[in-house]
């Protein structure tokens, strides 16, 4: 977020470049090695329950927690306003008081726990912790 809201680089590009430096740092942290996850902590999220003949996640449910939460917060807060505003005509908000720069970085900030919370859960559904796992997933996530 501070390379795109203070050095004014392309979005796209600091995405893809962040996230070559980061698989880079994993394949050399890990040894190019995959870890099995043994932590009941780290596996919680693909752990659930069978309702009806039907199993729910415990990660199925944080999902609709964290899609009321970012609804909630896009739809009823100034902050969702100004989200809205800034991803619609960054100059017009500009012109009206919104710190667009601060608005960036926060969902940067935001989307950055988004994905946090993702891998968390890609663990509970596949506990193997893996730096070749995912990579077509990275890209797709990217460009969505």
């Amino acid at each position: 977020g501070l390379l795109v809201t203070r050095l004014g680089l392309p979005p796209f590009i600091v995405t893809l470049g962040m996230l070559t430096v980061v698989y880079a740092v994993a394949r050399l942290y890990s040894g190019s090695r995959s870890y099995a996850v043994d932590e009941p902590l780290l596996r919680i999220w693909g752990q659930g329950t069978t309702v009806g003949g039907v199993r729910i996640t415990w990660g199925t449910l944080l999902l609709i927690v964290v899609f009321a939460a970012f609804w909630f917060a896009l739809a009823k807060t100034a902050w969702g306003r100004h989200v809205y505003a800034v991803g619609n005509a960054p100059e017009s908000a500009r012109l009206v008081g919104i710190k667009v720069n601060r608005t960036i970085l926060s969902v940067y900030v935001a989307a950055g726990a988004l994905y946090g919370l993702a891998a968390w859960q890609a663990l509970g559904r596949i506990p193997n912790a893996d730096p070749n796992a995912y990579q077509t997933a990275n890209l797709d996530s990217i460009t969505a």
